[in-house]
C-alpha cells in the first residue's frame, strides 16, 4: 500500500491499494473526531495503473481536505440514540424532556432501528416504521397499536436524534422529511359542567379532616387551572396570604425508580401568578395549621420539606399518592372519573361559562400562545359565542319586538 508524496514532498496521509485487474481502493486519513478516532475516507476506482491510481488519491485527497466529500459514518442508529443522549439531551433538556425522549429510544427505535446504519437510514424506512407502530404489526409479529400522537411523539424524537447526527457531520442528512403521519385524534376535553361541579365540592366539603391535604390539591385545580406537576411543585414561600395568590414556579413528577424530582415548568409561560378565590386560601391556612401540629406531634420523624403538599411524615407527596386519592374518592362518591388533567379543563369551562377574555384564560393556565388554549378548548369557545348570540338576540331584538 505504498504512501505517495505531496507537492513539494510532504508526505500526504493516503493509500492505495490494488484489489483487482483495474480496481484501486483510495484510503485517505484527515485529523480525527471528539474522541480522537480518525476520519478515514475511502473510494473505489477503475486505473490502468499504479500512476493512475497515484493521480486518482491525489485528487481524491484534496476534495476529502476540502470538505466536498462526506465522511461515510458507520455509526448505528441505536449508538447515535447513546451519543445524542449523553452529549446533548442530558446537558440541555428538562428531566421530563428526557424521560419522554428515553422512552420513545426505548420501545420505539431502537427495537426497530438498533443495529441498522444511521447513514443508510432512508425516507421509505421511516415510513415503514410509522406504518407499522399505527398498524400495531411488524415482521408479522403482534404488537401494541400506538395512538397517532403517540406516534408522532416516537418521530418527533427520531427526527431530533437524526437532526444532531447531521449537524454535528456524523451522517450527511436527514431522512425525517416528508413523512406521513397518522392524522390527529381530536378528543374533545373531558370537564364537568355546573352541576356537576356543585357536586363534586359538596363531596368535598364531607372529606375528613386528615384528608385536608387532597381536599386543598383539588380545589387548587378546579379554582387555579393549574397541572398535577405545578400543584405538587407549589411551597409554603409561593404563596402570598395578602394578596390571595400563588406562584407557580417549579413542578414536582416521578422518574420511576428515582423517586420525585422538580423540575421547571412546562414553558416560560407556565411560570406565571395565580389568584385563588378566599376560601381556597382558608383551607391552605387550615392546612398549614395543621401541618405544624403533626411536626410537633412527631418530633423527629418528621422530615421538613418546603412542599405545600407533603406525605405522612413530611416529605414531598408521591404523584401517584394524589391520583389515586382522587380516583378513589370518585368512585365512594359516585362521581363521574375525569381525572385530574379534568380539573384543569373544568376550571377552563368555567371561565368559558363567565365570558373572561380567551388571552386573559391563556394567560391563567400558562399557555405558551394563545393558538393553545383555543385548539384545546374550541368547543367551550363556541358554546360562549353561542350564548352571547342567544343574549344579543334577548337584549336588542326580542326585548324590542
Amino acid at each position: 500500500m505504498p504512501k505517495i508524496k505531496y507537492e513539494g514532498g510532504i508526505d500526504m496521509p493516503g493509500t492505495y491499494r490494488k484489489r483487482g485487474k483495474d480496481s484501486y481502493l483510495l484510503e485517505v486519513c484527515i485529523g480525527a473526531d471528539f474522541k480522537g478516532t480518525a476520519n478515514r475516507y475511502s473510494k473505489t476506482v477503475h486505473c490502468s495503473s499504479d500512476r493512475e491510481a497515484e493521480k486518482e488519491l491525489s485528487r481524491f485527497f484534496v476534495q476529502c481536505e476540502s470538505g466536498s466529500i462526506s465522511k461515510a459514518s458507520t455509526i448505528t442508529v441505536g449508538a447515535l440514540c447513546d451519543l445524542f443522549f449523553e452529549e446533548y439531551a442530558k446537558l440541555n433538556l428538562k428531566k421530563s424532556s428526557q424521560l419522554s425522549l428515553k422512552t420513545s429510544i426505548k420501545v420505539a427505535i431502537k427495537p426497530y432501528f438498533q443495529d441498522k446504519k444511521a447513514s443508510n437510514l432512508r425516507r421509505l424506512d421511516i415510513q415503514q416504521w410509522i406504518n407499522e407502530l399505527y398498524k400495531g404489526r411488524a415482521d408479522n409479529v403482534d404488537l401494541p397499536r400506538r395512538s397517532p400522537k403517540t406516534i408522532r411523539n416516537y418521530y418527533s424524537a427520531l427526527r431530533t436524534i437524526l437532526q444532531f447526527g447531521v449537524t454535528f457531520d456524523i451522517i450527511p442528512q436527514n431522512p425525517c422529511r416528508d413523512i406521513v403521519l397518522p392524522k390527529k385524534d381530536h378528543k374533545e376535553a373531558n370537564y364537568y359542567d355546573k352541576s356537576e361541579v356543585s357536586m363534586l365540592i359538596d363531596c368535598l366539603e364531607n372529606t375528613q379532616n386528615n384528608d385536608l391535604k387532597f381536599k386543598v390539591a383539588i380545589y387548587i385545580a378546579l379554582f387555579g387551572g393549574l397541572r398535577k406537576g405545578e400543584i405538587l411543585g407549589l411551597n409554603w414561600e409561593d404563596v402570598n396570604w395578602d394578596k390571595n395568590e400563588i406562584k407557580i414556579r417549579r413542578t414536582r413528577m416521578i422518574d420511576r425508580g428515582h423517586g420525585v424530582y422538580e423540575d421547571t415548568p412546562k414553558t416560560d409561560k407556565s411560570n406565571r401568578t395565580v389568584s385563588l378565590p378566599v376560601e381556597v386560601i382558608n383551607l391552605l391556612q387550615q392546612l398549614k395549621l395543621q401541618q405544624s401540629k403533626e411536626r410537633i406531634r412527631l418530633g423527629t420523624k418528621w422530615e421538613e420539606s418546603p412542599a405545600i403538599l407533603k406525605g405522612e411524615l413530611g416529605l414531598p407527596m408521591y404523584p401517584q399518592v394524589l391520583q389515586r386519592w382522587f380516583t378513589r374518592f370518585l368512585e365512594e362518591n359516585n362521581l363521574r372519573n375525569i381525572g385530574l388533567h379534568g380539573l384543569r379543563h373544568t376550571h377552563t369551562s368555567m371561565l368559558a361559562y363567565l365570558q373572561k377574555d380567551k388571552l386573559q384564560i391563556s394567560k391563567r393556565l400558562g399557555h405558551s400562545q394563545l393558538s393553545t388554549t383555543l385548539n384545546i378548548y374550541t368547543h367551550l369557545f363556541e358554546e360562549t359565542d353561542q350564548s352571547i348570540a342567544a343574549d344579543l338576540s334577548a337584549e336588542f331584538i326580542k326585548k324590542k319586538a
